[in-house]
């Protein structure tokens, strides 16, 4: 029993030791070079996590934007970049705009004054005290206007035709002919 004390107590204090004194190479008595450990890099993709996912509600002139946002237990602010291009250009507030927790919450934002026909993309951005990170960009194009239908451009005709015909009229009866 009491071997097995003065052992553990003999190895704690040589670990102890160790640090305070350098090592030296056996074969040249010279120090060693101390070799501290590799910091872990913790970056803010891994703190943070966001996902653009799909848009909805697309129209001619508008959108909604949609994408989560996973804060990881840190308080953070959620917006969307959006622009013709993947430049973007232009930011907006997503609803909810400040997310905290651990789970992912649903987040989307209306986008309006869009051009007819035009292919836009967009990503979600989350910003915290470490930083700010971005999801992948999507992209979707708003619709064009209908096309009137053979039926329809009879219709115009006929109104067209009518409004003439009326004008037409009104004038012959203001010159009484």
């Amino acid at each position: 029993m009491k071997t097995r004390f003065h052992i553990s107590f003999v190895l704690a204090a040589l670990l102890f030791l160790i640090p305070l004194t350098p090592l030296t190479s056996l074969a040249s008595g010279s120090p060693l070079p101390v070799v501290s450990p590799s910091p872990i890099h913790v970056t803010l993709q891994d703190a943070m996590i966001q996902e653009t996912t799909a848009a909805s509600g697309i129209g001619m002139n508008s959108a909604i934007l949609n994408g989560t946002a996973n804060p990881m237990n840190t308080s953070a602010t959620v917006f969307f970049e959006w622009g013709l291009t993947t430049a973007y250009g232009s930011t907006l507030a997503a609803s909810p705009s400040n997310v905290t927790g651990n789970t992912p919450v649903a987040v989307s934002a209306n986008l309006t004054g869009l051009a007819p026909g035009a292919t836009y993309h967009f990503r979600i951005g989350a910003t915290n005290p470490c930083g700010t990170a971005y999801g992948a960009d999507q992209s979707f194009s708003t619709s064009v206007p209908p096309v009137p239908t053979l039926s329809q451009w009879g219709l115009i005709a006929l109104g067209v035709l009518l409004v003439i015909t009326a004008t037409v009229s009104i004038q012959k009866w203001r010159v009484g002919v």
